[in-house]
């Protein structure tokens, strides 16, 4: 048996999320399964010096570490050309392919490609299937990257501060469709504490229901519609100072490729929608939830790539 508290409320998972008491992660069978008994995410937290043992925090914070890879990008719609000669496309394929090829430090490599993997090429498989469903959406973000970068270049990476429709539609996404909805991996109490008035052995496995905190009413309105523009009027913040949507976590294990992986799916995204309308097949689009190791699309998705300038 193993006891559980789960966090269903910002407060509470804040709480959890920036204590030191809830510093460690429980390591279970399936983490040696998936050789992740050593990984950066399940070592323990042996506080020394601001630092835990063995790997300095934040280690991928620094934007300049690690900048978004444009020849990818470009690699990514050169993929998308070849298929939109076609009648379909598997934009889940087309973005795990060129996202595995990426080069990452050798320390991290097989974690890095593991959750950076699927978790960028799932976010954006529900985001293209968000566009697909709502083409008025799509046609919103696709004038604005014409307003801002035009029709005679590729946008850049230079240019993702100037495209704020287009951070709503992916923040909007990670709201309705979190990748992580209980974030993941879980934490571990490691004293007797408190969250709020409750008592918490040493011992407790603590959890954050993202997904019951994305689509609380009393948070959020009209949680189940898909509205990108309810970011246009407040820029919530996504990277864990704001716990009514932290879908990278927060506190000192916080995913240390968080900012890596925005500024990828924005680039990506980006050019995706510059070069290429997204329109569905005559089969429509199942946006039906199904919770793997990340909340994936249960059918995957099936759409046409209409270009929308030359090659």
């Amino acid at each position: 048996m193993t006891r559980f508290v789960i966090a269903s409320e910002p407060e509470t998972a804040k709480e959890i999320l920036n204590s030191s008491e809830f510093a460690d992660r429980p390591i279970k069978e399936s983490a040696y399964e998936l050789l992740f008994n050593r990984a950066m995410g399940l070592h323990p937290s042996v506080i020394t010096g601001g630092t835990s043992e063995g790997f300095p925090q934040p280690i991928f914070s620094a934007r300049e570490e690690f900048p978004t890879s444009e020849d990818s990008a470009k690699k990514l719609v050169m993929n998308c050309w070849e298929y939109s000669t076609g009648e379909t496309i598997l934009p889940s394929k087309v973005v795990g392919f060129t996202r595995s090829k990426e080069k990452v430090q050798e320390s991290v490599g097989k974690e890095m490609i593991f959750r950076g993997t699927d978790t960028v090429a799932i976010l954006l498989e529900w985001t293209l299937a968000r566009m697909v469903v709502h083409p008025d959406i799509q046609a919103k973000a696709q004038a604005e990257i014409d307003s801002v970068v035009g029709v005679n270049r590729q946008v850049a990476d230079s240019d993702l501060p100037n495209l704020p429709y287009l951070q709503a539609i992916l923040k909007e996404t990670l709201r309705v469709h979190p990748p992580g909805p209980l974030l993941s991996w879980a934490r571990l109490s490691i004293h007797d504490t408190h969250v709020g008035p409750h008592f918490v052995p040493a011992g407790t496995t603590a959890m954050v229901n993202m997904y019951a905190i994305t689509h609380d009413e009393k948070i959020w309105s009209n949680p189940n519609e898909f509205k990108p523009e309810r970011f246009m009027e407040e820029d919530v913040p996504i990277m864990g100072s704001d716990l009514r949507l932290a879908p990278f976590g927060a506190g000192r294990r916080v995913c240390p490729g968080k900012a890596m992986g925005m500024a990828t799916a924005q680039l990506w995204l980006a050019q995706m929608l510059q070069n290429f309308r997204w329109v569905p097949t005559e089969n429509g689009v199942d946006l039906t939830e199904c919770l793997n190791l990340s909340m994936e699309m249960k059918s995957s998705l099936v759409c046409k790539a209409v270009p929308r300038i030359s090659a």
